[in-house]
């Protein structure tokens, strides 16, 4: 899922809500 929303982030580099913004921030702490 995270990487489905990496995509996303790729194909839409001018879509970027909150929701999503955190989410990719979150996954980057992950790593």
């Amino acid at each position: 899922m995270s990487k489905k929303l990496g995509y996303v982030r790729i194909a839409l580099p001018e879509y970027h809500p909150p929701a999503f913004i955190f989410s990719a921030g979150e996954h980057n702490q992950a790593q």
